[in-house]
């Protein structure tokens, strides 16, 4: 791309208009913290494209950073003593990007093609000099209307593009495609430039964009644009065209414009039409892979797509799934440990295990063990016997007893006396939440009969026994038929609480799971990533153990209002995922585990009006130990409202007595 390289006292200056823009605007702290904090990541952003790709638009990711720290050093004189510690917090953020920064400026001056957003006049250019394909991305009656006229240029409607998964290929873009389409698609390797646009996203400019751009950090392009690049030959990252067709059209007029109904746009029909389609067709997918990445810079393909929406799903922190056929890319680990791992203090001589079962060669303290600890922790195939519907629990077992963490936690050497059991010195027998060490000390020995028994079977009933009356409502005792899962969620549970190594006094826990409202709007405003962090660390204060370290992950819930845009984030921890299996208008086509996990983090989307009907108040009379408790209740087909004293009806009550002082529950319908 032949375009106009700025130098470093342009760009500055355009850095100026943008902070003088941006604080003649937003006047508060939280407000000027809010902007900087997406600036940073739309910095990042580029960083991603450019540690991926080894090119960024360089000429945007100067503007981003050195507006972030001009916006800084103004921010300073707007802190008060109840935000030192964000500013702070912030600035040292920012710091750590300093290198980054530096990669950006060296690269500068350097002649380079690569563009995030460009302008009409020099797309035009672009396309008469230069191999382009256009992709427009709209809805099918949408480009049929209107779109700029263009040999190469194809169609990709947003809801198809958004019902792929981010692992996704351009062989399933394919599919899509009508034959003349397809034609031209499968020559993208040979298209030295690949433009995308829409109706109206951006307002011509680049850097005017950064303005717009601010509240929407992950634009509605990313998921199309990751997929465009996973396995493929492109030879440059999609760029997009900023204003999309409207701007076009403005700059060059109807002539320019390919139209099947009318020979110009509509501007303002459409612009009303268009933005409700995009809202419609997009909506927010946070990718697994994506929320793995941790501070640094992704190196996975997926990337998240953001829509203002009125509820987040949870996101999901600190796991990483297992492919063992690696058809697809793995999501990569957390590059930064967000959780410190548990150190492993000396080993010392511990009291001898023992075993009173008559199953197959039980473990006695004159047992002894080969003391090739990899081959057999890692390889041992010992059956476990049905105790009666026990196979809930002997399938758990089985995959625990291969988590090689837990294993190697548990049994940490292997000598020719395995009896020394380092373990024990972990557990709380403090803790009223655990079992004394009674449940974690029968696991261990029946993981000491299993690697044993290599080869042949193992009855588990000791570890039933003991492991089913600790149970609550002793569940696990019986020989009904049980739930896996909820056999397993018991179990890490009760390992974490025997093995936790907190003990707070009642008030110390009281101090660290309350926050102070100003407290929470602190984190509100932080980097996800900075407050996630600030929150595990705050749960590790009440929760410290080797199960923790490797069983347990954060989940992040957040709602949003569209009109104030006000946030509320909640942080919690989790061991287990319950997936959602996602609703396919294809019946024929496989559903898998991404599929899964993509609707799990999606947005729920409430599509307005949003109007609700009240048809039940339950009342409740007297204090907070005692009371009695009445109804009124809406009859549709009487239309009228009734009152419910136990036995006692009354009819006909007039709407003005519904809504009471006395009102607890109130129950409404949506209409």
């Amino acid at each position: 791309m032949t375009s106009t390289l700025l130098n470093k006292s342009d760009l500055d200056k355009i850095c100026i208009k943008l902070v003088k823009e941006i604080s003649s605007a937003s006047t508060t702290f939280s407000s000027l913290m809010s902007i900087q904090i997406n600036l940073l990541q739309l910095f990042k952003n580029q960083m991603q494209i450019y540690k991926k790709y080894n090119y960024c638009d360089y000429e945007i990711c100067y503007v981003l950073y050195i507006t972030s720290v001009r916006l800084l050093q103004y921010t300073k004189s707007l802190t008060k003593s109840k935000n030192e510690d964000m500013y702070s917090q912030f600035k040292q953020t920012l710091s750590s990007k300093s290198n980054d920064f530096k990669i950006i400026e060296s690269n500068l001056n350097l002649p380079h093609q690569y563009q995030e957003r460009i302008g009409p006049k020099e797309l035009l250019k672009l396309m008469k000099s230069s191999r382009v394909l256009l992709i427009d991305y709209r809805t099918r009656n949408s480009h049929s209307h209107n779109h700029i006229k263009f040999d190469n240029v194809i169609n990709l409607q947003p809801k198809d593009i958004e019902a792929l998964p981010n692992n996704a290929t351009c062989q399933e873009i394919e599919r899509l495609l009508d034959e003349n389409e397809l034609a031209i698609f499968k020559q993208r390797v040979y298209f030295e430039y690949i433009i995308v646009y829409d109706y109206k996203t951006g307002s011509g400019d680049k850097f005017n964009d950064i303005l717009s751009n601010i509240d929407q950090i992950n634009d509605r392009f990313q998921h199309l644009t990751t997929i465009l690049m996973n396995n493929s030959n492109i030879k440059l990252y999609p760029i997009i065209l900023s204003g999309g067709v409207l701007k076009w059209h403005d700059t060059f007029g109807d002539s320019s414009i390919e139209s099947g109904n009318k020979p110009k746009i509509e501007t303002k029909k459409e612009t009303k039409k268009e933005t409700e389609t995009q809202h419609e067709s997009s909506k927010y997918v946070t990718r697994f892979s994506d929320i793995l990445n941790g501070n640094g810079v992704s190196k996975s393909n997926s990337q998240p797509k953001l829509v203002e929406s009125n509820y987040i799903k949870p996101v999901v922190q600190g796991i990483t799934p297992y492919d063992p056929t690696a058809n697809k890319p793995s999501p990569k680990p957390i590059e930064k440990q967000l959780t410190p791992p548990i150190s492993k203090p000396p080993l010392k001589p511990i009291e001898k295990l023992t075993t009173s079962s008559k199953s197959p060669s039980p473990i006695t303290s004159q047992t002894t063990i080969s003391s090739k600890k990899s081959n057999l922790l890692g390889g041992f195939t010992t059956g476990l016997t049905n105790l009666g519907n026990s196979c809930y629990m002997n399938s758990v077992i089985q995959c625990l007893a291969a988590s090689p963490q837990l294993t190697s936690f548990f049994f940490p050497t292997v000598t020719e006396s395995f009896s020394n059991h380092n373990y024990k010195q972990h557990i709380n027998p403090n803790n009223k939440l655990g079992s004394k060490g009674k449940l974690t000390t029968s696991f261990v020995e029946l993981l000491l009969n299993m690697f044993n028994n290599n080869g042949s079977s193992f009855s588990p009933s000791k570890f039933k026994r003991i492991m089913g009356g600790l149970s609550p409502n002793k569940q696990f005792i019986t020989y009904d038929q049980q739930d896996c899962v909820e056999f397993l969620n018991f179990l890490l549970d009760s390992l974490h609480e025997d093995l936790n190594q907190v003990n707070l006094t009642p008030e110390e826990k009281k101090m660290i799971t309350e926050l102070t409202p100003e407290q929470e709007k602190g984190r509100e405003i932080l980097p996800i990533r900075l407050a996630s962090t600030i929150e595990w660390e705050r749960y590790l204060k009440l929760n410290f153990s080797i199960m923790v370290d490797y069983f347990q992950g954060q989940l992040l819930s957040q709602l949003k209002c569209l009109n104030c845009k006000f946030t509320s984030t909640t942080y919690n921890s989790f061991s287990i995922l319950s997936l959602p299996i996602p609703e396919k208008l294809n019946r024929n086509k496989e559903v898998s585990l991404y599929d899964c996990i993509d609707e799990f983090v999606s947005t729920e989307n409430q599509s307005p009006p949003f109007k609700y009907r009240l048809f039940g108040v339950a009342n409740h009379f007297g204090n907070l130990t005692t009371g009695h408790y009445t109804s009124y209740v809406y009859k549709q087909s009487k239309s009228q409202w009734c009152y419910f004293d136990d036995s006692k009806i009354t009819y006909n009550v007039s709407s003005s007595k519904i809504l009471n002082k006395n009102a607890y529950c109130l129950f409404f319908q949506r209409i």
